[in-house]
């Protein structure tokens, strides 16, 4: 629901305001009362219900709770030299890893190669990357990118990054994120399947 807020009236006789609220396109009428809050609130509203929603179902993953009160280590210090180290020792750990490190530290590095590593072992695995910045999501896109086409995979792995449709306005059609969302690959899909021709014509 949307409206435009026509005029705000502070009675003084009340501790109350009334709020004229202008329709802007058509919606059920406004309630009597309630409370007014700015709509940039909304996404924070929305994250509360994700965390109520996780909490309520933790009990689900008891591997997560033990993994939460019962840390096998709390802490794990990893040399510039053991590199190669870091990598493995995530893959192998049980149900999460937390890496955490000032910048310039190698976190990208770190990702990019788990990435690597996880599609060696199984080419099929489903890796979900999130962020909460979006240059951040662009470059290890961009390094992962690089890494499947090294990699002796066929098929090549499908990379997908999400983005809202205001966001995505925002890059070129030669970036490498451009290329890979959802409907640019849906486009590259639809293409493929119109050009495909049969090895060997007689089918």
């Amino acid at each position: 629901r949307k409206w435009k807020i026509h005029e705000i009236i502070d009675e003084k006789d009340d501790l109350n305001t009334i709020v004229k609220l202008q329709e802007i396109r058509k919606n059920k009428d406004p309630p009597q009362s309630g409370y007014l809050r700015f709509w940039d609130l909304y996404s924070t509203l929305y994250l509360l219900r994700r965390k109520y929603w996780i909490i309520q179902n933790l009990e689900q993953y008891s591997y997560l709770i033990d993994a939460i009160l019962n840390p096998a280590v709390s802490h794990q210090y990893f040399l510039r030299d053991k590199d190669p180290d870091i990598v493995k020792f995530i893959f192998y750990t049980f149900p999460i890893f937390i890496l955490q490190g000032p910048p310039g530290t190698g976190k990208t590095w770190t990702a990019k190669e788990l990435i690597k590593l996880s599609l060696k072992k199984d080419p099929f695995k489903r890796i979900l990357i999130s962020s909460k910045e979006h240059a951040a999501l662009d470059d290890i896109l961009n390094k992962t990118f690089r890494v499947c086409q090294d990699l002796d995979i066929n098929p090549k792995p499908i990379l997908v990054r999400l983005i809202s449709t205001e966001k995505e306005r925002e890059y070129t059609p030669k970036s490498i994120a451009f290329k890979h969302f959802p409907k640019q690959i849906a486009i590259k899909m639809l293409n493929d399947i119109s050009s495909w021709k049969p090895e060997n014509e007689k089918y």
